[in-house]
């Protein structure tokens, strides 16, 4: 569900790691090597355990661990990157479906990242944001009024640099 998925997400710390060796200076027997300094290993390990321990298991990502773990999400969530800063939760408020996808759309084209089927996002918002099913009457040009899918309970919320631009 989309509830344990924002649970388990929160929990997931990514190290980057930014400095490779080319194959060439690659270390052939690093499991021996490994193993014979095991001890230095997992007395270090137990040193980082006590750090942790003392700052009450709360783990401090630094800048480059928070860009990949957005990274990460952009690629595999980019629905909750997008409504985490987009989408507000207001009571009053009426949000159409069209709106939603037309701005999530221009956020993944802008972020370069993959866009969600709305049966896989639509799910996650109404969980997330207690939004309810409704339908919103607009007025047509031609002076007519319809009736589209929307959401009570959410806005969607732009920067005012950036509005204009969602709906191009």
């Amino acid at each position: 569900s989309a509830e344990d998925t924002d649970s388990f997400m929160s929990r997931v710390i990514i190290f980057p790691f930014i400095n490779a060796k080319p194959r060439a200076e690659w270390i052939s027997n690093l499991e021996e090597k490994l193993f014979m300094d095991s001890k230095a290993i997992i007395t270090d390990a137990i040193e980082g355990l006590r750090f942790l321990e003392k700052d009450n298991f709360q783990f401090i990502e630094s800048k480059a661990m928070k860009r990949c773990k957005r990274e990460f999400y952009l690629q595999n969530d980019s629905f909750t990157v997008f409504a985490d800063k987009y989408i507000k939760s207001d009571s009053d408020s009426i949000a159409s479906s069209e709106s939603i996808r037309k701005a999530y759309t221009h956020f993944c084209h802008v972020e370069e990242c993959p866009i969600l089927n709305q049966n896989q996002w639509v799910p996650m918002m109404k969980m997330k944001y207690n939004a309810k099913l409704t339908t919103k009457s607009i007025n047509e040009p031609d002076g007519t009024s319809s009736r589209i899918r929307a959401y009570k309970g959410i806005r969607v919320e732009y920067p005012a640099d950036e509005a204009e631009s969602f709906w191009k």
